[in-house]
Protein backbone atom coordinates (compact mmCIF):
# COMPACT_ATOMS: atom_id res chain seq x y z
CA UNK A 1 0.00 0.00 0.00
CA UNK A 2 0.80 3.66 -0.56
CA UNK A 3 -1.20 5.76 1.48
CA UNK A 4 -1.69 9.22 0.24
CA UNK A 5 -5.23 9.95 1.85
CA UNK A 6 -7.59 8.65 4.63
CA UNK A 7 -4.59 7.16 6.59
CA UNK A 8 -6.27 6.04 9.34
CA UNK A 9 -9.09 4.11 7.08
CA UNK A 10 -6.75 3.21 4.48
CA UNK A 11 -4.05 1.65 7.62
CA UNK A 12 -6.95 -0.13 8.90
CA UNK A 13 -7.40 -1.92 5.43
CA UNK A 14 -4.23 -2.65 5.97
CA UNK A 15 -3.40 -4.22 8.95
CA UNK A 16 -6.88 -5.98 9.24
CA UNK A 17 -5.70 -7.80 5.62
CA UNK A 18 -2.66 -9.08 7.69
CA UNK A 19 -0.10 -6.00 6.77
CA UNK A 20 2.71 -5.69 10.00
CA UNK A 21 3.54 -2.46 8.43
CA UNK A 22 2.03 -0.30 6.23
CA UNK A 23 3.55 2.34 3.99
CA UNK A 24 2.45 6.07 3.87
CA UNK A 25 3.94 8.64 1.52
CA UNK A 26 6.07 11.51 3.12
CA UNK A 27 4.19 14.00 0.60
CA UNK A 28 0.90 13.09 2.31
CA UNK A 29 -0.67 15.67 4.55
CA UNK A 30 0.31 15.76 8.13
CA UNK A 31 -3.05 14.57 9.45
CA UNK A 32 -2.90 11.70 7.33
CA UNK A 33 0.75 10.22 8.33
CA UNK A 34 -0.79 11.35 12.27
CA UNK A 35 -4.47 8.93 10.99
CA UNK A 36 -1.74 6.32 9.95
CA UNK A 37 0.27 6.32 13.07
CA UNK A 38 -3.39 6.28 14.96
CA UNK A 39 -4.34 2.99 13.38
CA UNK A 40 -0.67 1.28 13.91
CA UNK A 41 -1.02 1.84 17.79
CA UNK A 42 -4.57 0.62 17.88
CA UNK A 43 -3.15 -2.17 16.30
CA UNK A 44 0.22 -2.49 17.60
CA UNK A 45 2.16 -2.47 14.32
CA UNK A 46 4.28 -0.54 12.25
CA UNK A 47 4.29 2.87 9.42
CA UNK A 48 6.72 2.99 6.86
CA UNK A 49 6.91 6.68 5.84
CA UNK A 50 7.81 6.36 1.81
CA UNK A 51 9.45 9.18 0.61
CA UNK A 52 9.78 8.76 -2.94
CA UNK A 53 10.01 12.00 -4.99
CA UNK A 54 10.15 14.19 -2.32
CA UNK A 55 12.39 17.49 -2.29
CA UNK A 56 14.22 16.78 1.08
CA UNK A 57 13.32 13.89 2.53
CA UNK A 58 15.92 14.01 5.62
CA UNK A 59 14.73 16.74 6.54
CA UNK A 60 11.33 16.17 6.42
CA UNK A 61 12.05 12.71 8.74
CA UNK A 62 13.64 15.34 11.11
CA UNK A 63 10.82 16.81 11.35
CA UNK A 64 8.22 14.44 11.61
CA UNK A 65 10.11 11.96 13.96
CA UNK A 66 9.02 12.82 16.85
CA UNK A 67 5.24 11.69 16.17
CA UNK A 68 6.98 8.16 16.88
CA UNK A 69 6.59 6.68 12.96
CA UNK A 70 8.96 3.54 12.55
CA UNK A 71 10.87 3.57 9.30
CA UNK A 72 11.55 5.84 6.35
CA UNK A 73 12.09 4.56 3.07
CA UNK A 74 14.48 6.49 0.77
CA UNK A 75 12.86 5.02 -2.18
CA UNK A 76 14.27 5.75 -6.20
CA UNK A 77 11.17 5.96 -8.55
CA UNK A 78 10.97 3.29 -10.44
CA UNK A 79 11.02 5.46 -13.47
CA UNK A 80 14.51 6.94 -12.00
CA UNK A 81 16.45 3.95 -11.31
CA UNK A 82 19.14 4.79 -12.78
CA UNK A 83 19.61 8.02 -10.51
CA UNK A 84 21.95 5.78 -8.07
CA UNK A 85 24.57 8.73 -7.53
CA UNK A 86 21.10 10.60 -6.41
CA UNK A 87 19.85 7.74 -3.82
CA UNK A 88 23.83 7.45 -2.54
CA UNK A 89 24.44 10.94 -1.57
CA UNK A 90 20.67 10.97 0.53
CA UNK A 91 21.68 7.45 2.42
CA UNK A 92 25.20 9.70 3.37
CA UNK A 93 23.16 12.42 4.69
CA UNK A 94 20.92 10.40 6.18
CA UNK A 95 23.35 8.58 8.26
CA UNK A 96 24.59 11.61 9.91
CA UNK A 97 21.54 12.81 11.11
CA UNK A 98 20.03 9.25 12.06
CA UNK A 99 20.34 5.69 12.71
CA UNK A 100 19.91 3.89 9.94
CA UNK A 101 18.15 0.79 11.20
CA UNK A 102 15.11 3.17 10.54
CA UNK A 103 16.08 3.41 7.12
CA UNK A 104 14.45 1.18 4.39
CA UNK A 105 15.88 0.95 0.93
CA UNK A 106 13.77 0.34 -2.37
CA UNK A 107 14.34 1.14 -6.20
CA UNK A 108 17.34 -0.02 -7.92
CA UNK A 109 18.23 -2.82 -5.34
CA UNK A 110 20.26 -5.05 -6.99
CA UNK A 111 24.17 -6.47 -6.50
CA UNK A 112 25.69 -3.50 -7.40
CA UNK A 113 24.11 -1.00 -5.31
CA UNK A 114 23.56 -3.32 -2.57
CA UNK A 115 27.23 -3.72 -1.90
CA UNK A 116 27.48 -0.03 -1.76
CA UNK A 117 24.65 0.63 0.55
CA UNK A 118 25.54 -2.65 2.76
CA UNK A 119 28.24 -0.52 5.27
CA UNK A 120 25.15 1.76 6.43
CA UNK A 121 23.31 -1.54 7.59
CA UNK A 122 19.74 -0.23 6.98
CA UNK A 123 16.89 -1.90 8.83
CA UNK A 124 15.06 -2.55 5.57
CA UNK A 125 16.20 -3.13 2.20
CA UNK A 126 13.18 -4.05 -0.56
CA UNK A 127 14.07 -5.73 -3.78
CA UNK A 128 12.01 -5.92 -6.42
CA UNK A 129 12.59 -5.76 -10.02
CA UNK A 130 15.90 -6.72 -9.58
CA UNK A 131 14.40 -10.73 -8.60
CA UNK A 132 10.69 -9.81 -10.20
CA UNK A 133 12.32 -9.30 -13.43
CA UNK A 134 14.95 -11.77 -13.72
CA UNK A 135 14.58 -14.60 -16.16
CA UNK A 136 15.74 -16.43 -12.93
CA UNK A 137 14.46 -15.34 -10.18
CA UNK A 138 16.04 -17.60 -7.76
CA UNK A 139 19.57 -17.27 -9.03
CA UNK A 140 18.77 -13.31 -8.49
CA UNK A 141 17.58 -14.18 -4.88
CA UNK A 142 20.44 -16.08 -4.15
CA UNK A 143 22.71 -12.89 -5.39
CA UNK A 144 20.94 -11.06 -2.68
CA UNK A 145 21.13 -13.44 -0.30
CA UNK A 146 24.67 -14.02 -0.42
CA UNK A 147 25.59 -10.41 -0.25
CA UNK A 148 23.45 -9.91 2.76
CA UNK A 149 25.09 -13.23 4.24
Amino acid sequence: MKIMDAGEIEADIGFDSGADIVSVLGLASMNTLLGVKTSANKKNKQVMVDMINHPDPVMHWMEILKYGLDYICLHNAHDDINNTKNMMNIIQQFSKKDKCENLALAGGIEPVMLKKIKKYQPGIVIVGSYITMSENPREATENIWKILN
